[in-house]
């Protein structure tokens, strides 16, 4: 089978950012902005701005009798595992690959096969997720974490609420139950208590609903924390999709918690929290009242010689999640 590719070219770098979230990422996020928000009752304020931008694989036939055919997307050169992309087009548009990563395509008429081709995705966290009818979601991986390690993709993705203020579609359900394989529904909402009895994503899916505040108030209750990071320390739990009702205050908050014990420094961790401000639930700012009451809490751990890696992982420690869990979460995530 003779094709000609027209995009991308072959061994080409490829981005999934907008050119909106490419310049919120090289402006380094939302510093010296002093935001305010309630986060149990958000305020939509703009449309999503956190869909991801597809990779469009595109070609042309070197002559007319190859209209039906697949695509064949994989991250082995060997094709020894491979995704089946259906098309009835010249063209085959792709969400939700993994970053930093090199991908290998053919296409295939079930008699004949092309030649082998290839792209690379751009490595620039974050890694962000489409799914339909929801928003804001992303992976925490990729980030450089402890010893320059990068935080795994594909093991924990934060993101917005399935049911009240978002309307997860089928097709949403199937890119996290199928694609993204998601086994545990990590629920943060107090609002979703005596409402909520199952996972939107799917039967094979664990709700774990552990309602939490966020900021400062999140350290108050050190035996919610345990509960959560007990969940995060299980490796039977894994995939894990965490969220509130933005995906906001609240997932930040452990987010941010679990990206530091990780290793992700200080900077990174700011702008993490800070992308979400590209949500429909307005701005957030490392330099917010809010953020810094959780920043002053954490300062309660230790000294000013510490990190603020240091700081988090003692308070995470005080809550009776032991050395051995923090290790295994590590493993987990940076292998």
């Amino acid at each position: 089978m003779q094709i000609n590719v027209i995009s991308p070219k072959n061994g080409q770098t490829v981005s999934q950012h907008t050119e909106l979230q490419r310049e919120f990422l090289l402006w380094g996020g939302n510093k010296g902005k002093n935001t305010s928000v309630d986060y149990l009752n958000l305020i939509k304020q703009r449309e999503e701005r956190t869909y991801p931008l597809p990779v469009t694989i595109e070609w042309s036939f070197l002559s007319n009798e190859n209209e039906n055919v697949i695509l064949h997307l994989s991250e082995k050169k060997d094709f020894s595992e491979y995704t089946v992309y259906k098309t009835s087009e010249n063209k085959a548009v792709i969400y939700n690959l993994k970053i930093g990563q090199t991908y290998f395509w053919r296409l295939s008429d079930g008699d004949d096969l092309s030649d082998v081709f290839f792209f690379d995705t751009e490595d620039m966290p974050p890694r962000w997720i489409y799914a339909e009818g929801l928003g804001n979601i992303r992976d925490i991986g990729v980030w450089t974490g402890k010893n320059g390690k990068k935080v795994k993709q594909g093991m924990l993705y934060r993101g917005c609420e399935m049911e009240f203020h978002y309307n997860i579609t089928d097709e949403g359900r199937r890119v996290l139950a199928d694609e993204l394989k998601i086994k545990t529904d990590l629920d943060l909402r107090g609002e979703a208590v005596g409402k909520i009895e199952r996972s939107e994503i799917g039967e094979k899916c664990t709700l774990a609903l552990i309602p939490c505040a966020a900021y400062s108030d999140f350290m108050k209750d050190k035996e919610i924390c345990k509960k959560i990071f007990s969940v995060l320390a299980d490796t039977s739990n894994y995939p894990v999709y965490v969220h509130c009702w933005g995906g906001a205050d609240r997932t930040g908050t452990v987010v941010f918690l679990l990206s530091a014990i990780l290793g992700v420094k200080a900077e990174d961790l700011f702008l993490d929290y800070e992308i979400t401000s590209l949500s429909a639930w307005g701005e957030r700012s490392s330099d917010s009242e809010q953020f810094r009451s959780l920043l002053s809490s954490l300062d309660e751990y230790g000294t000013n010689d510490d990190t603020i890696n240091d700081k988090c992982e003692k308070f995470i420690l005080s809550t009776g999640i032991t050395e051995q869990q923090i290790d295994n979460i590590r493993k987990i995530f940076l292998g």
